[in-house]
C-alpha cells in the first residue's frame, strides 16, 4: 500500500470511527484523537505514554447506587480505531486481555476497537534492548492480537491482517493485497524466554536486597513510570456519596504502587512502609508474579519507564544488577 492509499484508508475509517494514534505534540509523541490523516505520525516511533487510556480510561464510572440498589453506569462505547500500535504495545494488550478477561467495561471497549499496528523504527528494534532477548522477527505477529498491521518498507507499506474483521475492513475499502497472519496464542510454543525465566528466578530467590535500598534513596515516588508503562494496571475504587440522599457513584481510577497510600488499609496499617519496599514490589510484580499468574511477561521492553524517570533509574541497568548479583537471599 502506498502512502496516498494509506491516507485514503484513514479518511475512510474516520467516516465511521473515532481514531486514536501517535500525534506529535511539540517534542513529544503522544496518543491522541485525530480529525485528519495528516495528524498521524506513523514513523514507527514509540509514543511517550502508552495506549492504555484508549482501552482503560484514567477514571471510569462503574455504577450508581441508591440505598441497597445498584445500577450499572451507562458509558459511551463508540466505534474506535487504535491506529499505529507498535509490537511493544500489542504485547502489552496480550496481558491486559488476560487481566481484564472478565471485566465488562474493558471488554465492551475492546470489542468496539479496531487494532491497527505498525512496525517500529529500525533504531527501536527490540534487538537494541539487550537485556531482553526478544527478537523482532516477522513471526512474532503470530502471537499478537491485531486486526491490521502495516510494515513500512521505504515509501510503501506491506499490509497484513490478523483477524476476519481486519479482512472485512480492507475488503470494504477495496484493498486485497495483504497477507493473513493466523493468531497462534499469546506465547510461543516453548513458553517464556530463557532470559525472562532467569530474571524471575534470580529476583525471587537469589538477588541482593541492597539493590532496593540504593534505588529507594534515589526514587522520589512520583509514579511517572507506572503512568507511562503499558502493562501497569493497578487501580483504586472511589465512592462519591451524597450522604443526605443515601446515594452515590463508584469510579475506577488508575493508581500507582509507588504512592504511599496505595498499600494503606483501614486502621492505618501500611504493607509497604518505605520507598525501597515499594520499588521492590513493582519489580517483583512485573518479573515474578505476572509470569507465574498469567504465563506472560510483565514487561514488554519498551523502555518508557526509563525515559519517564526524572532521576534516571534505568530498568535495564537494574535488571542487569539483579541477574548478576550475589545470591545472598531475597527480601
Amino acid at each position: 500500500m502506498i502512502k496516498d492509499q494509506l491516507s485514503q484508508f484513514i479518511k475512510y475509517l474516520l467516516a465511521s470511527n473515532e481514531i486514536y494514534g501517535p500525534v506529535q505534540k511539540g517534542s513529544v509523541l503522544e496518543v491522541e484523537k485525530i480529525a485528519q490523516p495528516t495528524e498521524l505520525a506513523l514513523n514507527g516511533q514509540l509514543t511517550h505514554h502508552s495506549w492504555k487510556k484508549v482501552f482503560l480510561p484514567a477514571c471510569e464510572k462503574l455504577f450508581d447506587y441508591k440505598g441497597s440498589s445498584l445500577s450499572e453506569a451507562i458509558n459511551d462505547y463508540p466505534q474506535q480505531v487504535a491506529f499505529g500500535l507498535t509490537t511493544f504495545d500489542l504485547k502489552a494488550l496480550n496481558l491486559f486481555n488476560h487481566v481484564y478477561e472478565k471485566d465488562p467495561y474493558y471488554q465492551r471497549r475492546k470489542c468496539k476497537t479496531l487494532l491497527i499496528g505498525q512496525s517500529v523504527a529500525p533504531e527501536q528494534d527490540a534487538r537494541t534492548f539487550k537485556v531482553f532477548t526478544e527478537k523482532l522477527e516477522e513471526d512474532i505477529l503470530e502471537h499478537l492480537e491485531f486486526d491490521i498491521f502495516f510494515e513500512q518498507r521505504g515509501d510503501s507499506f506491506r499490509v497484513m491482517t490478523g483477524s476476519e474483521e481486519g479482512q472485512r475492513v480492507l475488503a470494504d475499502f477495496g484493498y486485497d493485497d495483504y497477507e493473513h497472519i493466523q493468531f497462534a496464542g499469546p506465547t510461543k510454543e516453548e513458553g517464556l524466554s530463557a532470559r525472562t525465566l532467569a530474571i524471575k528466578d534470580q529476583l525471587k530467590n537469589h538477588h541482593d536486597p541492597k539493590i532496593w535500598e540504593k534505588l529507594g534513596k534515589k526514587c522520589i515516588e512520583c509514579g511517572k513510570c507506572t503512568v507511562a508503562c503499558p502493562t501497569c494496571y493497578c487501580f483504586r475504587l472511589d465512592d462519591e456519596a451524597v450522604l443526605t440522599e443515601g446515594e452515590g457513584k463508584r469510579t475506577r481510577c488508575w493508581d500507582s504502587c509507588f504512592y504511599r497510600e496505595f498499600s494503606q488499609v483501614a486502621g492505618g496499617h501500611q504493607f509497604l512502609t518505605d520507598t525501597a519496599q515499594r520499588i521492590h514490589y513493582w519489580y517483583y510484580h512485573k518479573f515474578v508474579r505476572i509470569p507465574e499468574q498469567y504465563g506472560l511477561p510483565g514487561c514488554v521492553g519498551c523502555g518508557r519507564c526509563t525515559r519517564a524517570c526524572p532521576v534516571g533509574i534505568d530498568i535495564n541497568e537494574t535488571l542487569a544488577k539483579i541477574v548478576n548479583s550475589d545470591p545472598v537471599g531475597a527480601l
